[in-house]
């Protein structure tokens, strides 16, 4: 009976100290798969951007579901322009219950996740390659409650579908601890921010990486994916027909690319 309520304290203590934002590998993968998409959320909106990477334009339609993933909450058939990744934003009545989207290219099936920012935060989910970029990391919550160990980045971020890779800077750091003087302590929230310079390249792809935690406890390390980020080159053209602030170069003017139900 001892033995029992010793390992429930241990299974109890690993679901409390470990975030719940951490995607897989088949996760991220899944992005990459033709048609190349991702889809996040923030606040009360759920955004969507699809590259499509055939010389003539493309119908491609999306479905958004809930947890429940019987019928779609969400349904909005698009013409996307050939060689052009375009944004489309849904504003479902629960946002917070969309979990995955289901996108339709003639033959073509795929399901993504929808992203949210947990434990990091981007300003920009699609951005041009040859340009700088930035993410901040929330390193407090990915330590949980464990009072030692190690945070490590990768090294490199990776850009699925090219040859594309680049290091990782940690550009600001601060624990969050102030000593001046005499007997004055201040706190404050911790900040940790990662810069990275995306090359130069052609075509579209995902940028990836993650940090691995690991904490003296032996056996409970954890690697966690940073969000996935669609990167596109200077042979393709972005299309926002959404109130999405725009990345650091200017995209196309907006207008909509629904095909009227």
């Amino acid at each position: 009976m001892v033995r029992k309520q010793l390992l429930l304290v241990v299974v109890l203590c690993l679901l409390v100290s470990i975030p719940a934002y951490a995607y897989t590998a088949k996760d991220l993968a899944s992005f990459t798969d033709s048609p190349v998409a991702i889809a996040w959320a923030d606040g009360g909106t759920i955004y969507v951007a699809i590259a499509n990477e055939a010389t003539a334009r493309r119908q491609m339609t999306i479905e958004l579901y809930d947890r429940y993933g019987r019928n779609p909450v969400e349904r909005a058939t698009l013409i996307v322009p050939s060689r052009t990744v375009m944004i489309e934003s849904f504003s479902p009545r629960f946002a917070s219950d969309v979990e995955e989207v289901i996108i339709y290219s003639y033959s073509r099936t795929k399901r993504i996740v929808v992203q949210r920012d947990d434990l990091f935060s981007v300003r920009d989910y699609v951005v041009p390659a040859n340009s700088s970029f930035t993410v901040g990391v929330d390193f407090h919550a990915i330590k949980g409650n464990s009072n030692s160990g190690s945070l490590v980045i990768d090294q490199n971020f990776q850009i699925s579908g090219t040859n594309r890779s680049g290091q990782i800077n940690v550009s600001t750091f601060d624990n969050g601890y102030n000593y001046n003087w005499g007997n004055t302590i201040q706190y404050y929230k911790p900040s940790l921010e990662l810069r990275m310079w995306i090359p130069w390249m052609q075509g579209v792809g995902v940028l990836s990486f993650g940090i691995t935690h690991l904490p003296d406890w032996p056996g409970s390390r954890a690697y966690y994916y940073a969000p996935a980020v669609l990167v596109y080159g200077e042979d393709f053209r972005l299309v926002d027909v959404t109130n999405y602030p725009k990345p650091n170069t200017p995209a196309e003017p907006g207008y909509s690319n629904r095909v009227p139900k």
